[in-house]
């Protein structure tokens, strides 16, 4: 798990690393259209909620 406390610090043992640049694909309707960098999370859920229900359901992912 990584993340930064309120002061914008890496928290005590951990290592910044910088990671290759990736790209979100939305396959539901969200705000923005299928790029968009960072929809609002209640697009995300209504999105979610539109989706049907694997059935039987995926235990794997």
């Amino acid at each position: 798990m990584v993340g930064n406390d309120n002061a914008g610090a890496c928290s005590a043992g951990s290592v910044n690393q910088t990671t290759q640049p990736m790209m979100h694909v939305w396959l539901t309707l969200v705000s923005g259209g299928p790029l968009a960098p960072d929809p609002p999370a209640l697009s995300e859920v209504q999105a979610a909620n539109r989706l049907p229900v694997l059935t039987p359901p995926n235990a794997t992912a």
